[in-house]
């Protein structure tokens, strides 16, 4: 069925009205569909992937090479996430938005996924993602640490589904 406005009543959750190809770094989420962990398990403080893990973290380091005016900075997957830091580094004509960096990466990583759970026609990502634009520096620092300690602190996230209430 097609999406129809008036009958499904999506909220974005993007700032309304920012350019969100824009020079800067943005903090982003993306989580498996429905959070299954699909991509790994937490052991000893540490993210050990399955073959899904290992082709988000492959598809997540080529997004500098189908986008050049993009580079990576930290990031980490999880059993059913992945936290990372993506900088647009310049604005070129017709440059790439955030979302279309991040439809492109999902859309990729998730048929390679897919073909190699050996399963069609099921998502694997969930349809969108959380984002912050990073403001500074000392902002920086603090996401940096984040995503160094998230493997550590899996006991106690929320997206850790022993946690859900």
């Amino acid at each position: 069925m097609p999406y129809d406005p008036e009958r499904h009543h999506r909220r974005s959750i993007r700032l309304e009205g920012f350019d969100y190809s824009r020079v800067g770094a943005y903090f982003l989420t993306i989580c498996t569909w429905q959070r299954e962990c699909l991509l790994g398990e937490v052991r000893d403080g540490k993210t050990l992937l399955t073959e899904a893990g290992e082709i988000a973290v492959s598809h997540w380091r080529e997004i500098p090479v189908r986008f050049p005016t993009v580079t990576l900075d930290a990031f980490v997957v999880m059993p059913n996430h992945l936290h990372g830091i993506l900088r647009i580094t310049q604005r070129a004509e017709n440059a790439p938005t955030l979302g279309q960096i991040l439809r492109a990466y999902k859309s990729l990583s998730g048929i390679a996924m897919n073909r190699t759970l050996g399963r069609s026609e099921r998502p694997v990502w969930q349809r969108n993602y959380y984002e912050r634009r990073i403001p500074s520096d000392t902002v920086l620092e603090a996401v940096r640490r984040y995503i160094q300690t998230n493997p550590a602190n899996w006991d106690r996230d929320d997206e850790n589904p022993a946690n859900a209430t």
